[in-house]
């Protein structure tokens, strides 16, 4: 009996000894670290590889579970060792758990044990064995992801998402509140374009950079600053007991820029409009907030630079009829509703009809006609204005031809069509004007393009090329609102410059101002000397058009003559003019011209 109990102890030695060739055979060649935790015992064995993820040698390790959890960092512990004793006492089948754990440097990085209890018969667990894997990369690429989910990538500023969940929990504390206690500013650089076209877009960017840390300048401790779009920038200040505390921020913002910034070695001074709303205890949505401040930016750059305006609801009554608006316009290219209204360019001394000026007109289905005041401003904005600018071109091309062939309009009656600075900047700007005057058989030479001095000053180099390339075909060019624009008239010799057309403005103000006729008789003066056509626009009195006359233009259109009109009532009055009709209106006593001088 001895003899059989020494070997089966022999046995179960060596069982035990092949048993830890095995584990450690199986410890050096995992990537993986392993541990085995018997729990009767309260011993843990560590792999070498286990020791070596944290900095230590196997031999620094005690085989103790302290050399485990010690090690765990202070947030993690607690649920680590909630989970550990689910394993152990069989309410979970498996552990599988992330914590940190503290490097020898000092440093915690992520791991990731899994495990499994082995039980006795009865149930109970015995050992727990596992592994751990160093998930350290994978958490610093999660945590990177999450950064730049919420953080603008040049600015490393917080971004609009971020950005408006800090919004929501403050509206949310000022609901509770009952109070305002928190505000938005809006920011909007001024004139950033011309940084970006003058330098480049890198230098644009760095602009942005230095502008982004100057603002930060400007905040109080717990205020946020994001980027929420090109040039746009957003002051979130949670503490705002009254508005002047935000103003002084928005002052901040101004004065800190009054020191220009230095890009390329150019001194480049920087203004920001600034749009103010502040949150009211009925608001529910963090976006509405967000929304109103930039409804208060918009307005302020819309009134020049380096302004400073609160929202009201004036305001987002004014926005939303506004999107209406655009929404209307857009169907209006889609259902025909957009047509062409001419007005009557006459001989100021004889009546004569010279040609027509051919101007968009909207009638709505539900509200009937729209103002051109109200539609052509959100068409430029949005680009609709293309459209519109090509279908009042087909449009007038092909009326033209047809009171032609009809025995109407003389052979040389001119067609005025104006081209929007968004249709000027079309790369085929020719090309399209090309293919209109073959489709509808209109002459070149009876098409005239009026400009804006802005739109052929914004880019001369690009505007000369187009000009050149559209007075080759034939077609003529006037400019617009002459005299409103650049002080330069250089673009005069530089440009195949046809006609000019004196601003309204100016003709409204010449029977009571010296300097309103002293300023026309110096265009028309020009006009001559230069071999100009010279128009007068907006003529609506009797003495207008004898001041014009004195001063010796010769051109006019206004409403003294003809309002604008639809193609068949052009047609009925210049069936009237052929028959001998006058086109002027009788008068009281007859018009008589004098001498007046400038």
């Amino acid at each position: 009996m001895a003899q059989s109990g020494n070997q089966e102890n022999r046995a179960s030695r060596v069982s035990a000894a092949a048993h830890g060739d095995r584990y450690a055979l199986a410890a050096e060649g995992a990537n993986d670290a392993l541990w085995d935790w018997d729990l009767k015992a309260g011993r843990v064995l560590y792999s070498p590889r286990w020791a070596a993820m944290l900095g230590l040698t196997a031999e620094a390790l005690s085989a103790t579970s302290e050399a485990w959890l010690g090690r765990v960092h202070p947030a993690d512990i607690d649920a680590l060792r909630r989970a550990i004793d689910a394993l152990i006492g069989g309410g979970a089948r498996r552990l599988e758990h992330e914590q940190r754990l503290r490097h020898a440097d000092g440093t915690y990085r992520w791991m990731l044990a899994r495990a499994v209890a082995l039980r006795g018969a009865d149930g109970i667990a015995l050992r727990i064995a596992g592994s751990q894997t160093d998930v350290t990369d994978r958490h610093w690429q999660r945590e990177q992801l999450e950064y730049d989910a919420f953080h603008d990538g040049l600015t490393g500023l917080s971004n609009r998402a971020l950005f408006l969940d800090r919004l929501g929990q403050a509206v949310a504390m000022a609901r509770r509140r009952h109070a305002q206690g928190c505000a938005v500013l809006a920011l909007g650089v001024d004139r950033f374009k011309l940084v970006n076209d003058s330098l480049g877009h890198a230098a644009g960017d760095e602009f942005l950079s230095v502008l982004a840390r100057r603002l930060e300048g400007c905040l109080r401790d717990g205020d946020t600053l994001a980027r929420v779009g090109g040039d746009e920038f957003a002051i979130l200040t949670e503490q705002a007991d009254g508005l002047d505390q935000v103003m002084a921020i928005a002052e901040r913002a101004n004065a800190i820029l009054a020191t220009p910034i230095v890009l390329d070695e150019q001194d480049i001074f920087a203004s920001v409009g600034i749009g103010i709303a502040v949150a009211t205890p009925r608001l529910r949505n963090p976006e509405d907030l967000l929304r109103d401040a930039f409804l208060a930016l918009y307005r302020a750059k819309a009134m020049g630079t380096g302004r400073v305006e609160m929202f009201d609801q004036g305001l987002h009554a004014r926005a939303v009829k506004r999107l209406k608006l655009e929404s209307d316009l857009r169907h209006a290219l889609e259902r025909d509703e957009i047509d062409a209204h001419y007005q009557p360019i006459v001989a100021l001394d004889t009546g004569r009809i010279v040609g027509f000026e051919a101007l968009a007109r909207w009638t709505h289905g539900e509200r009937g006609s729209v103002s051109p005041a109200e539609f052509i401003p959100p068409a430029e904005e949005t680009g609709l204005i293309v459209q519109i600018g090509r279908k009042v071109l087909t449009t007038a091309a092909r009326q033209l031809v047809a009171w032609q062939r009809a025995g109407l309009a003389a052979p040389e009656m001119m067609i005025n069509v104006n081209v929007s600075a968004k249709q000027f900047s079309q790369s085929d700007l020719a090309g399209e004007i090309r293919d209109i005057l073959a489709a509808t058989g209109l002459a070149p030479a009876r098409l005239k393009l009026e400009l804006t001095e802005s739109v052929l000053m914004e880019n001369p180099e690009l505007a000369q090329s187009i000009l050149e390339k559209v007075r080759q075909m034939g077609v003529r060019l006037c400019v617009d609102d002459f005299g409103t624009g650049y002080s330069s008239l250089s673009y005069l010799h530089r440009f195949p410059i046809d006609s000019l057309k004196i601003e309204r403005s100016f003709i409204a103000r010449i029977a009571e101002r010296q300097s309103e006729r002293t300023l026309i008789k110096t265009i028309v003066d020009l006009g001559q000397a230069l071999d100009l056509e010279v128009v007068a626009e907006g003529i609506e009195t009797h003495e207008q058009r004898r001041q014009l006359l004195a001063l010796k233009c010769r051109l006019g259109q206004g409403y003294l003559f003809a309002k604008p009109m639809p193609g068949e009532e052009v047609g009925a009055l210049l069936a009237k003019v052929r028959s001998g009709a006058s086109l002027f209106p009788p008068e009281n006593p007859p018009l008589t011209v004098t001498a007046i001088t400038a």
